[in-house]
């Protein structure tokens, strides 16, 4: 899977414009978001005021992921539109797979690193193939059969690049004499950045998996002629 990591980062390089371009409108809304949950923050201490902020935030968060999705599926001549029931999909399977994600972390953290690897293909099983919550979900977890160490070994090392890359930027950014809405713009912008690189690795490595899986279906000679 490493050439498909490699092809992944190079058509990263190479789309990061365009994708940024495409979800500027959501960056420019989830940065807005981070400011006014600072500002507002002793405001939103109730539950009701955390849950608005959360479902705000993975609506955003699942617009800038479709949006940019949308760029790479382009460059492979396949035109997909974003509407309101595949946000409202996004949404619900996040809510989902957050709450499964979180009772694995609080058994043994393990669990809960494998269901974020088995859902990790969900946004594009919802976006390119117009499937629900739970079926984005299962098709995403039936992908990593055979292969769910080493995939989730794989995405476990993508998401700690960037979680220390986000720590770096903050940590400069810290340092920096800026107001405070310049800084949490800057974090902010660069954080979302440096999390699409996750977008291409999603393409290519479903594609590589799902080629995997069609070929291990096929006969072989010897049972053909058999």
């Amino acid at each position: 899977m490493i050439p498909v990591v490699k092809e992944s980062l190079s058509e990263f390089k190479n789309s990061l414009p365009g994708m940024v371009v495409a979800a500027i409108p959501w960056i420019g809304a989830a940065i807005l978001l981070a400011i006014l949950s600072y500002v507002f923050s002793e405001s939103l201490t109730g539950a009701i005021g955390y849950l608005l902020m959360t479902i705000v935030g993975l609506v955003v968060q699942g617009l800038i992921a479709f949006s940019a999705l949308r760029v790479l599926y382009k460059r492979r001549e396949v035109d997909i539109a974003i509407s309101q029931k595949k946000v409202l999909t996004y949404l619900f399977a996040m809510i989902y797979i957050g709450i499964a994600a979180s009772m694995g972390f609080i058994l043994l953290v393990v669990p809960g690193i494998v269901i974020m690897a088995a859902c990790f293909f969900v946004p594009v099983y919802i976006l390119k193939d117009g499937q629900g919550p739970i079926e984005s979900v299962a098709s995403s977890a039936t992908l990593l059969q055979g292969r769910v160490l080493h995939v989730t070994l794989l995405l476990c090392c993508i998401w700690a690049a960037i979680l220390i890359s986000d720590y770096i930027i903050s940590f400069i950014f810290w340092y920096i004499p800026l107001p405070f809405v310049l800084r949490e713009i800057f974090v902010t912008f660069a954080s979302i950045v440096i999390s699409m690189v996750t977008l291409p690795v999603m393409v290519n490595l479903r594609e590589f998996l799902e080629h995997e899986h069609n070929k291990s279906m096929q006969p072989t000679p010897a049972a053909t002629a058999d």
